[in-house]
């Protein structure tokens, strides 16, 4: 899945790289208690078309580096998951080369047009579910925050 990308990340990550052992324990396990709901929400807006696409979708929490991942995470959901990272990303419209074997054995390849498919019209994960996400996991942060720091620079932490 294509990757989320804001302004004042490189920020943020260096105040978690800062951040003692214990805090960032605290703010993974944020993560961790969220994940469940937020993979809930983008399962049941996953299109069904295509079968099991909502089975493929994952998520994986690093502890180390607080980040936070949600889609085809695996080789094996990415290689069955194909249609779905066409429909989460998009598609432009082109003519391609496909090829068919009939019964008989003989392979005969002919030329097809393909329509686009718009990014926004399946908003699998990076749309609505990033909002949900953000509002969510807001929430548990909004509260656990301002401790954490509190902590850190009253040097609450054993370093």
């Amino acid at each position: 899945m294509a990757k989320a990308r804001w302004k004042g990340r490189a920020r943020v990550r260096r105040i978690f790289r800062a951040l003692p052992e214990e805090a960032r324990a605290e703010l993974a396990d944020v993560f961790d208690s969220r994940a469940p709901g937020i993979l809930g929400y983008a399962r049941a807006n996953t299109p069904r078309r295509g079968g099991e696409g909502r089975a493929l979708l994952s998520t994986k929490v690093s502890r180390k580096t607080l980040r936070f991942q949600l889609g085809l995470l695996s080789a094996r959901a990415r290689r069955q998951g194909f249609y779905l990272n066409i429909l989460d990303r998009g598609r432009r419209a082109q003519t391609v080369r496909a090829t068919r074997r009939a019964p008989s054995g003989a392979i005969s390849r002919y030329t097809i047009r393909v329509r686009a498919i718009n990014e926004a019209r399946f908003d699998i994960v990076f749309g609505r579910v990033r909002a949900f996400a953000l509002n969510s996991i807001g929430v548990a942060l909004r509260d656990l925050w301002p401790r954490v720091l509190a902590r850190f620079s009253g040097g609450g932490f054993d370093d």
